[in-house]
């Protein structure tokens, strides 16, 4: 079996348009060995989810990947500057 982050990534949905704003979620995603598409085990979507979160926090602190892949802002996170 292939092993490692690179067999594993997510596709995107975003949705536009909506009542409450635009809607970013994450569907984790595994390939096979013959590089088919295939939904990974529940413990490595947690593991990809885990990946994607960390990558976004170093963009942006505020940004939480829950773990049914939404992304949103975290409204206890925010980043303050203050003027000196």
């Amino acid at each position: 079996m292939l092993e490692g982050p690179w067999f594993e990534s997510a596709v995107f949905r975003a949705r536009l348009g909506g009542a409450d704003g635009p809607v970013l979620r994450l569907d984790p995603v595994g390939l096979d060995s013959d590089s088919q598409p295939i939904l990974p085990r529940p413990e490595v979507s947690a593991s990809i989810l885990a990946r994607f979160a960390a990558m976004s926090r170093d963009l942006d602190p505020s940004i939480v990947v829950d773990e049914n892949g939404c992304v949103r802002r975290s409204p206890d996170n925010h980043v303050v500057v203050e003027e000196v």
